[in-house]
């Protein structure tokens, strides 16, 4: 009856009920249409800590929740852990940009927390690249 009245499908009408499912920082991202319905809703099956861990996660490497990586997670839930959401996310990253690909690397979670705390994923390559700059440079000057 709610669809009808307001002229959508049942189907619509059930994955914006899903909705109220999802952590208060991702109703956020959906009122600020940031985030498509169709991500949104398969967030809203994890878990709340899950959800949590992805809220942290997207917002550290600046991230945009595509559905695929939604449902994705949503696949996996109930076995999702902080490591887990960050390499699935990473996986679907890499696979789906165009060009310049790149290459997936897991670093200890104390390297990314005494390094990289608080940047996104393209300041974190800013600052690898920096650092592999120097350290050839430096391995290239002679010994003396």
């Amino acid at each position: 009856m709610i669809a009808y009245e307001y002229g959508f499908s049942s189907r619509n009408a059930a994955r914006y009920l899903s909705l109220n499912y999802l952590i208060q920082p991702f109703k956020n991202l959906m009122d600020e249409n940031k985030i498509a319905l169709l991500a949104a809703v398969d967030a809203s099956y994890l878990t709340e800590d899950e959800q949590r861990m992805l809220w942290e996660i997207v917002g550290r490497q600046g991230l945009k929740i595509k559905p695929v990586y939604a449902e994705k997670l949503r696949k996996e839930s109930g076995s999702l852990t902080e490591e887990k959401i960050a390499e699935i996310l990473e996986a679907l990253q890499v696979k789906n940009s165009d060009g310049n690909a790149g290459v997936s690397l897991k670093l200890p979670k104390t390297i990314c927390n005494k390094y990289f705390e608080g940047m996104n994923s393209q300041q974190m390559a800013s600052v690898v690249e920096q650092a592999l700059a120097a350290w050839f440079e430096r391995k290239e000057a002679p010994v003396v």
